[in-house]
């Protein structure tokens, strides 16, 4: 992989580029039984994966301490980020630094109904300053990587396109009260240049925990286009925080 499509991959990662969205939470799946969180603070664990064409990943792990409160209109989630891992290819480590730097401070409070379906979720905003200074370090590393003119402005351009979005992809709906089980989307995009490609999201849900959460949630977002094929892979998991 050339070190601009690699860069561009790894801001994407990196928090700036939202996943495809969910797809919506399912009539069937919904439990005869009343959403009861735990009383008890737990360990939330977001581990985002994106696979790069030669084989390596990137790979960001957060921890959150997260707490569930009854409300008015269901259950209230307070957070609190306790760790942060980055794993990246040698040649993005000066953006890896920067995100192990970054504290998500955006997500808290979440707000669920009385089902413990996420609600009125507008999507992670992303800090101003952090999305310029991942720019400038992208814009380093284009520059050492001495491409063509024309390759260099259209990696420039894509770079400011990613580090301007205002939010990350909202959290699946029913992550908290989602059923074991598997479910499938797919949908064509339409490329400027008149092609088609497509987009296949896969959730797949693991085990429930004694007080019913789910153990384990993954959305892993498969991107084909002409040409190329993009796995990404998001993984959720929920834990005692005495563990």
């Amino acid at each position: 992989m050339k070190l601009s499509a690699a860069l561009l991959v790894g801001v994407a990662t990196l928090g700036l580029l939202p996943l495809a969205e969910a797809p919506g939470r399912a009539a069937t799946d919904q439990s005869a039984d009343r959403f009861a969180p735990p009383t008890a603070d737990m360990v939330l664990t977001r581990t985002v994966i994106r696979e790069l064409s030669d084989g390596k990943q990137i790979i960001v792990t957060r921890r959150f301490q997260i707490r569930f409160e009854a409300n008015a209109q269901g259950y209230r989630i307070d957070g609190t980020q306790i760790g942060v891992e980055v794993d990246v290819p040698p040649n993005l480590s000066s953006m890896a630094d920067l995100e192990r730097q970054r504290v998500e401070k955006g997500i808290f409070p979440l707000q669920l109904n009385a089902d413990g379906i996420l609600v009125d979720q507008q999507g992670q905003p992303i800090d101003p300053a952090f999305s310029k200074e991942m720019e400038n370090r992208g814009a380093v590393l284009l520059n050492q990587a001495g491409l063509p003119a024309e390759e260099h402005a259209a990696s420039t351009k894509a770079l400011g396109q990613l580090t301007k979005r205002g939010s990350n992809t909202p959290w699946p709906a029913d992550l908290f009260s989602a059923s074991p089980g598997e479910r499938r989307q797919q949908r064509e995009v339409a490329l400027s240049d008149g092609r088609r490609g497509k987009v296949e999201v896969v959730l797949r849900v693991e085990g429930l925990l004694t007080c019913g959460l789910p153990k384990s949630f993954e959305r892993v977002v498969i991107t084909e286009l002409p040409g190329s094929r993009m796995v990404s892979r998001e993984i959720f998991t929920l834990s005692d925080l005495s563990r």
